[in-house]
């Protein structure tokens, strides 16, 4: 039996249940994910069976959506048991990840199993972890350099990477 496209859409319940697309090559999941994410108009996730194809779905993505409200949840490179930590760049992606979720701002969030299944912090701990500052506001040097420590940020003469800081007099340089 052949089933427009258009009629599947418009029989997509509004709390729909994990759906399963099969069947789609190349850029037509990406083109099936646009359509389904605006009929719903609503927050999607979305988990492939490798990484390498969420960064595919999410390039394809971003051509139907823009990059805009679009999160690639990457998994960690270590294993649970492993003596070093996870590369700054992926620790840095999946914290921004979280932080569009927290404020509502990922329309579309790519996974893998792997990265779904890692542990998390609990959402309470993670938003007090957030240092937002603004412009004109006075805080103590101090303080600011506490809660980066904190949170992991290290503190460096020269700012190169991913997770540095550095406090010169009144001047504050950080990578996030």
């Amino acid at each position: 039996m052949k089933v427009s496209f258009s009629t599947i859409l418009t029989h997509l319940p509004s709390k729909s249940p994990p759906l399963q697309l099969k069947g789609l090559f190349g850029s037509s999941k990406a083109l099936v994910l646009k359509q389904i994410h605006q009929n719903l108009d609503r927050p999607l996730v979305v988990i492939t069976d490798s990484y390498e194809n969420a960064e595919r779905l999410y390039r394809d993505l971003s051509f139907y959506l823009g990059e805009e409200g679009l999160c690639l949840f990457p998994p960690w490179d270590v294993m649970p048991y492993d003596l070093f930590s996870p590369h700054k760049t992926l620790v840095g992606q999946r914290l921004q990840c979280l932080e569009k979720l927290i404020n509502h701002v990922c329309q579309v969030f790519i996974t893998t199993p792997h990265a779904v299944m890692q542990k998390l912090l609990p959402v309470e701990a993670f938003t007090e972890s957030i240092l937002q500052l603004k412009i004109g506001q006075t805080l103590e040097t101090s303080e600011i350099e506490n809660q980066l420590q904190e949170t992991g940020y290290q503190s460096v003469e020269m700012v190169e990477d991913q997770g540095d800081f550095s406090i010169h007099r009144n001047i504050l340089d950080v990578f996030p």
